[in-house]
């Protein structure tokens, strides 16, 4: 029993200070929260930030919270589900998972864990409130948009299964992709198995043929797509035989040994309506062709080559294209019409 009355006043005013805070630290975990990226201790030094490889939204409601991630429904990763969770001196625990420390801020939580000695931290940004569903199919559509200031050409071929590329890399890339509307919002998810990415950002609204999209991956930012008309007629002016005059060097070429292998090693192009050669001793190699009207643009899908049309004329033809095996970066090849 307590005998001192000041002691009893001050742990009863600490326990109601608790309670206050728990129930305000709850308060402010309200809502929708969407994973930004991942860091460990190590990586925090150099500044090095990763993707979210397992929950990517957070949505809370009073005692419970809706976990989920955007990684493929059969994989071992997924998860969608909706628990309840508990907050303690800085901590919280969701549901069965491990207990994980939490700083939270007005427009910000960081979950931070120690796994095998490593410490793992995931930052997630708060969703606005009050989000529209945008009715949005994109399936069929051409769209541009830009990355880094370079403009991004993006096909959505069906409903799985969308192409990419631009001008700066000449890679043709695969992804595969889906809408998911959940609580009212409308968010495109991006899978590129060549190089095991996953993006995913909030489509904020859809006005004539600009859709508005905000990214919340490393930082927030604003991306637009801008639909263009669908237009595949390949020119006739391509179709025939040219002859290589001229080839771009680059600062890693006089790193780059051009094995007889190579699809660099071609001396000759010959273009038809459904076929395209790269001639070359002793190896020829063909692949099937099309043709991106507005981006000017051939593409060989089996090698994953976008190559830019710069200029064709009756005798010469200028492509951009690369066929690096090293940096990846486009070069002009200038061709003579034999």
């Amino acid at each position: 029993m307590l005998k001192n009355p000041v002691i009893l006043s001050l742990l009863v005013i600490l326990v109601c200070i608790s309670c206050t805070t728990d129930k305000n630290s709850k308060r402010a975990l309200e809502g929708t929260w969407i994973a930004s990226y991942s860091q460990t201790a190590n990586n925090v030094k150099n500044n090095f930030k990763d993707i979210p490889d397992y929950i990517h939204l957070m949505d809370f409601n009073g005692d419970s919270v809706r976990l989920k991630s955007f990684n493929d429904k059969n994989s071992r990763s997924y998860i969608d589900t909706i628990v309840n969770f508990s907050l303690t001196d800085g901590a919280i625990k969701l549901g069965d998972e491990e207990e994980m420390q939490i700083a939270i801020a007005t427009d910000s939580i960081m979950l931070s864990s120690e796994v095998h000695n490593q410490r793992y931290q995931d930052v997630f940004r708060k969703l606005p409130k009050n989000p529209k569903i945008v009715n949005w199919n994109p399936i069929g559509k051409h769209y541009t948009t830009y990355h880094d200031d370079t403009q991004v050409f993006i096909d959505f071929a069906n409903d799985s299964v969308m192409y990419s590329f631009n001008d700066a890399t000449g890679i043709y890339s695969k992804s595969l992709w889906r809408v998911e509307s959940i609580d009212n919002r409308t968010i495109l998810v991006q899978k590129n198995d060549d190089i095991f990415s996953l993006t995913y950002g909030v489509v904020d609204s859809l006005i004539d043929n600009k859709l508005y999209i905000t990214d919340y991956l490393f930082q927030e930012k604003s991306i637009v797509y801008e639909e263009v008309n669908k237009a595949y007629k390949k020119p006739s002016s391509l179709y025939g035989t040219w002859k290589l005059a001229y080839k771009e060097k680059l600062p890693l070429d006089s790193e780059q040994i051009t094995l007889p292998s190579s699809l660099d090693s071609f001396e000759k192009l010959r273009i038809s309506k459904d076929s395209f050669y790269f001639v070359g001793e002793p190896i020829t190699w063909r692949y099937n062709w099309k043709y991106y009207e507005n981006a000017e643009t051939i593409v060989l899908e089996k090698a994953k080559k976008a190559i830019k049309v710069s200029k064709v004329t009756k005798d010469s033809l200028v492509l951009k294209m690369d066929l690096s095996q090293i940096d990846f970066l486009s070069r002009e090849y200038i061709f003579i019409r034999e």
